[in-house]
């Protein structure tokens, strides 16, 4: 949760801060874009490691790597250093997010059958007050204060996982030169191929509002708003869904959160006074909240435990790999084709998705 808060206020202040570099809007873009394109490259490589060194081993390495780059360039200037921070933060914050799911399916295992949703829960506060506390900090400290403070969050992370990492078994594997990989079941790169719909459909409405925002005048206070209405119906899922639909499947609570996005995808068919979005969005983010946990669980059900890790790791870069593509193609075709046809195309697909994947 912690790392999961480094990485969520590193997103939103590292754009920022090149903005006040000097920086330009898409340069800023590509601050974002570099710090899901780094681990969606080292997601396997990742994987490896976790197999051959241990998950503790590996999210400790994580921390470590993201807490001294933001201590040690907290007081560097200049552009570059901030693509060094944005992929080191990534790429850190993926040793310790595939390693701490791995673990979660241990967990699991071994008769804590809340792992998965706590996680959820967890995720959906720290996305939340991660961007919050960084912005304050940068706004009352500077700079250096705001990095070094995402630093020493992130060694006090290490400290937590030095004394309170689950007492699970340490499974670790060595793999053989020339042996081929497990196939993934059919049942993995199902939930896989439902979380990608999510994925890019989520990566889609964070764009889409702004996108809206801009073209119809909205003040800014009414875009941060909407944008973090989806965050709230996000946590607002996490934090009720368990008790309000404790007898649904998992598979249909996939299936709910990808209707929900398709919804969401619609409100921006039309033009509506900008509280209809507002409405839109956190109904969305309620449905796309309560995906998280039972996607876990699938896949961990549906995967043995010398393909976890590796499922664990695709699943890392298909999601970061929605968020580098997802956003640039959906600004080309709006550009091309306008937001209501684009709109109107990608639930198209995303139905045809629903209806052809076997969950």
């Amino acid at each position: 949760m912690l790392h999961h808060a480094v990485m969520s206020g590193a997103r939103t202040v590292l754009p920022l801060l090149a903005l006040q570099r000097g920086g330009s809007p898409s340069l800023a873009g590509a601050l974002i874009a570099v710090q899901a394109l780094a681990p969606a490259l080292l997601s396997l490589p990742i994987a490896a490691l976790i197999g051959r060194w241990g998950a503790r081993c590996i999210a400790g390495w994580g921390l470590v790597f993201s807490a001294g780059l933001l201590l040690g360039l907290a007081l560097a200037g200049g552009i570059a250093m901030l693509f060094v921070l944005a992929a080191g933060v990534g790429v850190g914050y993926s040793m310790t997010a595939i390693s701490a799911q791995r673990v979660l399916g241990q967990c699991v295992a071994a008769g804590d059958a809340r792992a998965y949703e706590r996680f959820s829960l967890a995720t959906a506060l720290s996305a939340c007050g991660g961007p919050l506390v960084a912005g304050a900090v940068l706004t009352v400290g500077g700079e250096a204060a705001c990095l070094a403070g995402l630093g020493a969050l992130a060694l006090v992370a290490g400290l937590l996982l030095a004394v309170a990492w689950p007492a699970v078994p340490t499974l670790t594997t060595t793999a053989h030169v020339g042996a081929a990989r497990p196939p993934l079941g059919a049942g993995v790169r199902a939930v896989l191929a439902a979380e990608t719909v999510i994925s890019v459909s989520w990566n889609a409405l964070a764009t889409l509002v702004i996108l809206r925002a801009h073209a119809e005048g909205w003040p800014a206070t009414q875009l941060t708003l909407v944008v973090s209405l989806l965050g709230f119906g996000v946590l607002l899922a996490r934090l009720l869904g368990p008790r309000l639909l404790p007898g649904l499947a998992e598979a249909t609570l996939v299936r709910v959160s990808m209707a929900a996005a398709m919804l969401g995808l619609l409100s921006f068919a039309g033009h509506w006074p900008w509280w209809v979005h507002a409405v839109a969005q956190t109904l969305a983010g309620m449905g796309l909240g309560l995906s998280l946990s039972p996607v876990l669980s699938l896949l961990h059900q549906r995967s043995s435990p010398s393909t976890h890790t590796r499922t664990l790791a695709l699943r890392n870069l298909m999601l970061h790999g929605c968020a580098v593509a997802g956003p640039a193609l959906l600004g080309a075709a709006v550009g091309l084709i306008g937001t209501a046809p684009t709109c109107v195309a990608m639930v198209a697909v995303a139905l045809a998705a629903a209806l052809t994947i076997r969950l």
